[in-house]
């Protein structure tokens, strides 16, 4: 055999090698839950990979641009699906990037706030949603299971009735908030609801061992009454640095500090990754 074919199977083979092992590396990463909260500055984008070779996003960020890389960077590449997209509510900070994996992913299902906003990014969202395979209304009970067994779910628990194409002036007391469990660990995600919602959570069982804290860290969440009930060890702030609102607000912070909170802020920190 000549050289340079030989030189030509080995490189071959080499990169079939690498390749079989980067496939082996990515499932290996699926063989748990791993939680991602994504810093994209101010606004909110989560991803959850599962055992069962499941993606989920949980809102979009604002910028298509950075969500994209992100998503780059921790599906593989040969994983072109998610599995589903849950949007809390329509705001910008929360759906500005879906053109991020509805244009490269093949997207199943969408779960959604019924809510309508007259804006251009609200256009865009709608839009591109109707590319999956199925959209549904979220409402108080509604739950998504993630194995067939039943011990991995979503469960809704706010807003307490479906609210298909209704508009209202501020959409964040009209935030999709739900508990999930995955494995042994419970996450309250709680979008952009402020005390006043909180005070209507507190009649359920909430107790998680992370939350992802409302509203970006504002003093208008994040109630004493609230965090005593939910009870986590961990919380969540999902803020942009040197943000315009100045989120987390110093009375926010104050109140987890007096309870003794592990608090992880994407402003400071980056992504924060939960692996278990």
């Amino acid at each position: 055999m000549k050289l340079s074919v030989l030189l030509y199977v080995l490189i071959f083979l080499i990169s079939a090698n690498l390749a079989v092992i980067k496939v082996f590396v990515d499932l290996k990463d699926y063989n748990q839950f791993t939680v991602y909260f994504f810093d994209v500055g101010q606004g909110d984008a989560i991803l959850i990979k599962t055992p069962y070779l499941q993606n989920i996003i949980i809102d979009a960020g604002p910028s298509a641009q950075v969500l994209s890389d992100k998503l780059t960077k921790n599906i593989p590449f040969w994983m072109k699906r998610i599995d589903l997209f849950l949007a809390t509510h329509p705001e910008y900070d929360h759906i500005g990037g879906v053109k991020a994996f509805f244009d490269d992913y093949k997207v199943l299902n969408v779960l959604r706030s019924g809510l309508k906003k007259e804006t251009k990014t609200f256009e865009i969202f709608t839009e591109y949603i109707t590319k999956a395979k199925n959209v549904s209304i979220a409402q108080k009970g509604t739950k998504v299971f993630l194995d067939s067994n039943k011990t991995n779910y979503f469960k809704i628990l706010w807003p307490k009735e479906n609210l298909n194409n209704v508009f209202v002036k501020s959409t964040n007391d009209y935030s999709i908030v739900f508990l999930a469990r995955l494995s042994s660990k419970k996450f309250l995600f709680t979008a952009d609801i402020s005390s006043k919602i909180e005070k209507e959570l507190i009649k359920e069982d909430i107790k998680s061992d992370i939350l992802k804290v409302p509203h970006h860290g504002s003093k208008f969440s994040s109630s004493s009454e609230f965090l005593d009930k939910v009870s986590p060890y961990f919380a969540v702030i999902m803020a942009g640095k040197g943000n315009r609102y100045n989120h987390p607000h110093q009375e926010t912070l104050k109140r987890l500090e007096e309870r003794n909170i592990k608090v992880l802020r994407t402003d400071l920190m980056g992504d924060i990754v939960f692996r278990f």
